[in-house]
């Protein structure tokens, strides 16, 4: 409870006093090519500090995108990372299995440092859009169908693990559990209401 308190005062900007130097999140959101979250979006959600924005995930990625189909039933090879490799701020890369493919064969579907990792599809909806930051020791490592790849847009102007962290906790993470969906005692994320959450 006390670690899902700091987290939610971090997000908040509630632990440290602003710095005058702070680059307001109205000029980084311009930066980004993103308007700041309309009225009617901002509405539902907690005012916040002088100088934050609420902003949809959507704004700050690039890319968003399902893992690789196949599944991995090889021996040895390139490995790719189980469901289980993904808990909330955690990425287990020793957690895998093996495609007989070489990572050339499946480019678009490897994880590379500082991506967001999300539980698409789980039996544990509490586990339903948990986001981790992919470590920058990962080489060359494919991520499954299950899971999600998120592409930070500007490195430079958006720090991954604090997104990350935002998406775990508070409102971020209440939209999630919102929009997840149950089928056949699982429960799953889409791309479009991932994108949506308000970050």
């Amino acid at each position: 409870a006390l670690r899902q308190t700091i987290l939610q005062l971090a997000v908040q900007g509630r632990l440290t006093e602003r710095d005058p130097d702070d680059v307001p999140a109205e000029v980084i959101l311009k930066k980004l090519g993103s308007d700041v979250a309309d009225e009617s979006t901002r509405s539902h959600l907690p005012s916040l500090p002088e100088g934050w924005r609420w902003a949809a995930l959507k704004n700050l990625l690039s890319n968003l995108r399902n893992g690789y189909s196949k599944v991995p039933r090889a021996e040895s090879g390139t490995p790719v990372l189980r469901i289980s490799a993904v808990r909330p701020l955690s990425v287990d890369l020793d957690d895998v299995r093996f495609l007989q493919e070489r990572p050339d064969d499946f480019e678009k579907y490897l994880a590379r440092p500082g991506d967001l990792l999300f539980i698409r599809y789980n039996g544990n909806k509490g586990l339903v859009g948990a986001c981790a930051v992919v470590p920058s020791s990962v080489d060359k490592i494919g991520h499954p169908d299950k899971l999600i790849r998120g592409e930070v847009q500007r490195p430079d102007l958006t720090v991954p693990h604090y997104i990350a962290i935002a998406l775990n906790c508070g409102k971020s993470r209440q939209h999630i559990d919102k929009k997840s969906k149950t089928t056949a005692g699982n429960y799953g994320i889409s791309q479009t209401d991932l994108r949506s959450t308000p970050v």
